[in-house]
């Protein structure tokens, strides 16, 4: 999960539900211009880009879902993000299946390719309450 800033969804509101039920890790940047996450812990601390982390210490730990905000998606589901590859240098390294659900208030949608092979693919698009699933190219529906 995430902690939201300035217009991302607030996924936050849900955190007492979902603790209930799963473990909750929140990303926290690297010198590297890449994540590594941390458990969901008290307090929050505003680090680079106003983002707030947590002062757990990271953990080297198995994600089995991935929700990140986005500015929109193209054609082939990839992900518009706000430009730093945070996000895409950190999944790259990922050599493992995780479900990547992208999540924004408008949807932002083009039909076009603009994103690099590069930038991270996700599963699930959420936007203005409606989801959409990404067609895989083995899906035979």
């Amino acid at each position: 999960m995430y902690i939201a800033k300035d217009k991302e969804i607030n996924l936050y509101k849900y955190k007492r539900f979902l603790c209930k039920k799963f473990n909750i890790y929140i990303p926290k940047m690297l010198s590297d211009n890449s994540l590594a996450f941390n458990k969901l812990r008290f307090p929050l601390s505003e680090v680079r880009f106003k983002i707030k982390e947590s002062s757990s210490k990271i953990e080297n730990v198995k994600i089995d879902i991935a929700i990140i905000p986005v500015l929109g998606i193209d054609k082939d589901f990839r992900r518009v993000g706000f430009g730093k590859g945070f996000y895409d240098r950190t999944f790259s390294k990922i050599d493992y299946d995780l479900l990547i659900i992208f999540i924004q208030n408008i949807k932002s949608v083009t039909k076009n390719k603009i994103c690099l092979k590069s930038d991270i693919q996700g599963d699930f698009y959420i936007a203005n309450g409606k989801t959409i699933k990404r067609k895989r190219s083995y899906d035979i529906s």
